[in-house]
């Protein structure tokens, strides 16, 4: 079971409900998950950050048309994860067939920017995957993304 909306600021998220075999303990943030127009473009972009492609699968009826609002949904998933394999993880979603993707990008300070932050372990693996604009940057379909060192 999933539902998507947004939360008061405008962000969008996402609420699942998976069968499984024992409920978790909390919930938790499973994983982002972005629109692209290019699925090969993206991946080498995100794998060139360190994540690998993982689970992939094709989404496809009603249920996926009530959940996005989009008739005839048909969406390729595909995961990318860590190296480690853990969650969170960033999920790619390609839409096929023809649609209006013309959507003017955010900027960074608009209040319903949604923005991905990778937290890395060190200072060099930061300088590794940022680039000279510094931590702040788009990916190739203009998604705002952030580069932090963390724990």
């Amino acid at each position: 079971t999933a539902y998507k909306f947004r939360d008061p600021e405008g962000h969008p998220l996402e609420f699942i409900m998976r069968k499984p075999a024992k409920p978790p303990a909390v919930a938790r943030i499973d994983h982002s998950a972005i629109s692209e127009r290019d699925t090969a473009a993206s991946m080498a972009f995100y794998e060139g950050l360190g994540l690998a492609a993982g689970r992939r699968s094709l989404n496809v009826g009603i249920e996926q048309e009530r959940l996005d609002g989009v008739r005839n949904a048909i969406v390729e998933v595909t995961a990318l994860e860590l190296p480690e394999g853990n969650a969170p993880h960033v999920e790619l979603l390609h839409y096929r067939g023809e649609y209006d993707r013309t959507v003017p990008l955010p900027g960074p300070d608009d209040i319903a920017a949604t923005r991905l932050v990778f937290s890395m372990p060190d200072e060099k693996t930061l300088m590794r995957v940022a680039d000279a604009a510094g931590n702040l940057f788009r990916d190739p379909d203009g998604h705002i993304l952030e580069f932090e060192v963390g724990a």
